[in-house]
């Protein structure tokens, strides 16, 4: 089996994510098999969910309050918890003119996070 076909499996997710970007892991998931040539919007809804629920298994409730001012300030306030946030993905560093973080669009998308802040599904 190859390192796509795993990835497409939902195995070896925690050392493939770091590898494909989210748009790139929510095709391939998309995609049925290898040999479609298009995806319709149910496969790219279910792979979207499907990405969503995987980002929402790393999301600690301690770190709720935590992830919701980095989302808002879009900095990172100084806290310890900074290098697993970052190693699960869960905030995002960004460079552009300048540099800032927030956190990952499946995080955002989460119902425990929007739950926990009383934000209506989308």
């Amino acid at each position: 089996m190859t390192a796509t076909s795993r990835l497409r499996h939902g195995s070896d997710l925690a050392c493939f994510d770091r590898l494909i970007p989210p748009k790139q892991y929510v095709i391939l998931n998309a995609c049925d098999s290898y040999e479609e040539q298009r995806i319709d919007k149910r496969s790219a809804h279910r792979a979207t969910a499907k990405m969503v629920r995987e980002y929402e298994r790393l999301i600690h409730r301690e770190d709720l309050e935590l992830l919701a001012q980095v989302h808002r300030e879009r900095r990172f306030p100084g806290s310890s918890d900074l290098s697993r946030l970052m190693y699960n993905r869960l905030v995002l560093p960004y460079i552009n003119s300048d540099r800032w973080m927030d956190i990952h669009p499946a995080v955002a998308a989460a119902s425990l996070f929007r739950e926990y802040f009383g934000l209506e599904q989308s």
